[in-house]
C-alpha cells in the first residue's frame, strides 16, 4: 500500500491452484463371447475418459477371472482413468466367456451284418468327435430296433457327442441284420423201405445259424405207395424263417421182404396198438388169423427181431424197449400171405 507521500508497505497472499477432480470414465458394454475368442480390448471394447484439466488421462485395466463349468468363465475387467495430478476413477466391464458350439461328430458307415454276428460297436464301428474347447468329448449311443421277417431286423444307432459344457450333437448309423444263410441238412442213412414211403422229415439232421424254427418237407410225400424193387429218390428240404433253404437226397428201394401180401383181408384183420408206443405193442389178430412168423425191421431194412409163432392166439405183445426210438416195420406172415405194418417207438 502507498500513501500520498510515497510511503509504501507490502504483504504477500498465496493463491494455490489445485486439480482435485477425477476424470469422468465411460466403460465399454458388458459382452458375451464364444470360448476361444480374443478377449483383448480391441475385441471386447475399450474405456474412454475426459478430464477438466488433463486432455489425455491415462487409461489402464486389470482382470479378475472366475472360472465356471468346463471352459466357461467370467472376467471382471476394472478400467481406471488417472489424470496428470493422480486423480483416478474406475468402472467395471463384465466379459462372459461361454462354450456355445457343439462338437463335430462323424458316424461310422451303415453296415449289413449276418443274424449271428455281433452288433457291438467293436464290430460295426464307432463314432468319432472333435470339439474346439473339449479335447475329449463324451460319446454315447442308443439303439432303436425294428424287427423284420424272421431273424431280420434294422437297428438305428444314434450316436451323441457331448462336450464338458453340455453342448451335444447327434448322428445316426443304420445296422441291417439279415439272415441269408440256408440251413444245413443231412439225410438219414436209409436204403430199404416197405411199399408205403415213410415220413423221413423227423429223421434228418438240421443246423441253422440263426433260426430254431426250421421246416422240413419231403418229396415224394410220406404215404406214397411204390412197387416192389422200385428205387425212389427222396428229397428232404429244410427252410428257415427267412425262406433260405437247402436240400439233401437219398435213394431207397422197396424191399420184397417188407412188401404187402396178396390177401387184402389179412391187412384188414390185423391191428397194432398203441401206435406210437414207448415199449409194448399189441398185435391183435382177432379170431380168424393164424400167424406163422413175425419179422421186425428198422428203416435200413435190418432185421432186429424175428419170432416164430407156434400157436394160434388172438393177441400177441412184443416189447420194443431194447430198440432205439424211431420207425419200425413189422411183417406179419401166415402160411398164405404177408402184410407189413408200421409202428413208431418213442
Amino acid at each position: 500500500a502507498t500513501d500520498t507521500n510515497g510511503n509504501a508497505v507490502n504483504c504477500d497472499q498465496v493463491i494455490t491452484i489445485q486439480d482435485t477432480t477425477a476424470p469422468e470414465i465411460s466403460c465399454p458394454a458388458d459382452v458375451t463371447v464364444e470360448f476361444g475368442t480374443d478377449t483383448a480390448p480391441a475385441t471386447t471394447g475399450e474405456a474412454t475418459a475426459v478430464d477438466t484439466c488433463d486432455t489425455a488421462p491415462t487409461i489402464t485395466f486389470t482382470d479378475v477371472v472366475q472360472s465356471g463349468t468346463g471352459n466357461n468363465a467370467v472376467i471382471t475387467r476394472t478400467w481406471t482413468a488417472t489424470d496428470a495430478n493422480g486423480n483416478a476413477i474406475s468402472c467395471d466391464q463384465i466379459i462372459t466367456i461361454e462354450d456355445m458350439t457343439p462338437p463335430s461328430i462323424e458316424c461310422p458307415a451303415d453296415v449289413v451284418v449276418s443274424c449271428d454276428a455281433s452288433t457291438a460297436p467293436a464290430t460295426t464301428g464307432e463314432a468319432t468327435a472333435v470339439d474346439t474347447c473339449d479335447t475329449a468329448p463324451t460319446i454315447t449311443f442308443t439303439d432303436d430296433v425294428q424287427s423284420g421277417t424272421g431273424n431280420n431286423a434294422v437297428i438305428t444307432r444314434t450316436w451323441t457327442a457331448t462336450d464338458t459344457n453340455g453342448n451335444a450333437v447327434n448322428c445316426d448309423q443304420v445296422i441291417t441284420i439279415q439272415d441269408t444263410t440256408a440251413p444245413e441238412i443231412t439225410c438219414p442213412d436209409v436204403s430199404l423201405i416197405a411199399p408205403e414211403l415213410p415220413d423221413f422229415t423227423g429223421d434228418a439232421s438240421i443246423f441253422d445259424n440263426c433260426s430254431t424254427n426250421v421246416v422240413v418237407t419231403q418229396d415224394p410225400v410220406a404215404g406214397t405207395v411204390f412197387e416192389v424193387n422200385e428205387v425212389i429218390t427222396v428229397i428232404l428240404t429244410a427252410t428257415d424263417e427267412n425262406e433260405n433253404e437247402s436240400s439233401c437226397s437219398f435213394d431207397v428201394t422197396v424191399d420184397p421182404s417188407l412188401s404187402v401180401g396178396d390177401t387184402e383181408a389179412l391187412d384188414n384183420s390185423i391191428s397194432l396198438y398203441p401206435n406210437p408206443t414207448p415199449d409194448i405193442v399189441t398185435i391183435d389178430t382177432g379170431t380168424s388169423v393164424s400167424l406163422s412168423r413175425i419179422i421186425i425191421s428198422d428203416t435200413n431194412g435190418r432185421i432186429v427181431k424175428e419170432i416164430t409163432v407156434g400157436e394160434t392166439t388172438p393177441q400177441l405183445q412184443i416189447s420194443l424197449a431194447p430198440y432205439a426210438n424211431g420207425i419200425y416195420f413189422i411183417q406179419l406172415s401166415t402160411n398164405t400171405a404177408s402184410v407189413v405194418k408200421r409202428v413208431i417207438k418213442k
